[in-house]
C-alpha cells in the first residue's frame, strides 16, 4: 500500500467519524468545540504527513473564518468540507500515477 492509499484511508476514517453516512455532518460524534478543535489539529497533522503538498489547503484551512468560529456546526461543517477536497486531490493523484489508457478511433 502506497503512503498516499494510507493517506487516503486515513482521511475518509476522519470524514467518516464527522460525518453521517450521507456525508452531512454528524454533531452527536463531535459534543464539544475541544473536541472540533482536536479534529482540525488531527486533520492537519494528516495533512503534513502525506506525500502530497497541501500548503495551499492548509493556509486556506488557516485562513477559514468558518474553522475558527465559536460554532461547533460550522466548524465540523468546514472541515467536512476540507476533508472532501484533500480525498479529492489524493483521488487525482493516485489515477494520474496509475496512468492513462489511449483508446485510437476506429480506423474501418
Amino acid at each position: 500500500m502506497t503512503s498516499l492509499s494510507l493517506l487516503r484511508r486515513q482521511l475518509l476514517a476522519l470524514f467518516k467519524s464527522i460525518a453521517t453516512p450521507e456525508g452531512t455532518l454528524d454533531l452527536v460524534a463531535v459534543p464539544t468545540l475541544k473536541s472540533a478543535a482536536a479534529r482540525k489539529g488531527e486533520f492537519c497533522a494528516l495533512l503534513d504527513s502525506g506525500g502530497l503538498d497541501f500548503t495551499d489547503l492548509k493556509a486556506r484551512l488557516n485562513n477559514d473564518p468558518d474553522i475558527d468560529s465559536l460554532s461547533r456546526q460550522k466548524r465540523v461543517a468546514a472541515l467536512i468540507d476540507y476533508a472532501r477536497v484533500a480525498i479529492g486531490f489524493i483521488d487525482r493523484e493516485l489515477s494520474a500515477r496509475r496512468g492513462h489508457v489511449i483508446v485510437s478511433a476506429n480506423d474501418d
